[in-house]
């Protein structure tokens, strides 16, 4: 699927459902993202896709860093493309659901059931190539009020339209530390594989694992950039910086010689 296809399904699954509601904010001022880097998330009890009840710290207090992703199983649009994307860069990236990461999806519906968490777990699971007995990527369901302490916690605001039934929610993925603290926000379906293999390095280097060296060394020649949601290589930041500083020194150079220029010409 090309960008301007997402664009337009993202677009549609945002607005379409609230055109309506003219006497209610935008949706951006509802909808989005307020980080909360270094965050823990609080011990919530959810359901996994069997209906069985689970502790949120039974699946991310382990030794391997966690990709977090939050979604509707019956969305008609934007979460699926998420899911779908986050899966095939997960798959591409080289890194190994169960042995170098976990994974963790949790429903924002508290009306989703285990069929449809099912459902949307073994279709995902073939997208990445693992086996359906796997069980280091649970889709899970929760109760309202475990939804709202989940999404206040990640600082993750979405909003229900209740003539649709359908949510607005941006499409993000956490990645989480080991200890299951917040590392890194993935933006958009359609983030680059290297972002999330350096936010799972990121997660993962502080935990002492027998890689963590390769892990640091690797970090040290990036620098994450905040505004575009990006690692950019550190030489190239530096470069710019560089560059930056040579047309600064330039311009006030060039300045001098004017103003000398002027000088020299009143005095003759």
């Amino acid at each position: 699927m090309n960008l301007d296809r997402i664009a337009l399904v993202v677009a549609v699954a945002l607005v379409v459902p609230w055109a309506a509601r003219a006497d209610s904010k935008p949706v951006a001022a509802r909808v989005g993202v307020d980080e909360r880097i270094g965050a823990a998330l609080p011990d919530l009890q959810l359901k996994d896709e069997h209906g069985e009840p689970v502790f949120l710290r039974e699946l991310i207090g382990g030794n391997k860093p966690i990709v977090l992703s939050l979604a509707y199983y019956h969305c008609p649009g934007l979460c699926d493309i998420a899911l779908r994307e986050l899966a095939t860069r997960l798959r591409d990236s080289g890194w190994k659901l169960g042995k170098d990461y976990d994974a963790l999806t949790v429903s924002i519906d508290p009306t989703d059931t285990q069929l449809t968490a099912a459902a949307k777990r073994a279709n995902l699971l073939r997208l990445l190539g693992s086996g359906p007995d796997v069980q280091a990527w649970p889709f899970t369901t929760a109760t309202q009020p475990a939804i709202e302490q989940l999404t206040s916690a990640l600082g993750y605001r979405y909003d229900y339209d209740a003539a649709t039934k359908q949510y607005a929610h941006p499409a993000v993925s956490v990645v989480l530390t080991p200890a299951g603290d917040v590392a890194r926000y993935l933006y958009g379906p359609t983030f680059e594989v290297r972002t999330l293999s350096l936010a799972l390095r990121e997660a993962r280097a502080g935990r002492g694992s027998p890689t963590a060296w390769v892990d640091r060394t690797l970090l040290a020649c990036f620098r994450y950039d905040s505004t575009t949601h990006r690692y950019e290589w550190l030489i190239t930041s530096v470069m710019r910086g560089g560059a930056a500083l040579f047309a600064l020194l330039l311009a006030a150079a060039v300045l001098v010689f004017i103003r000398r220029g002027r000088t020299r010409r009143a005095e003759a």
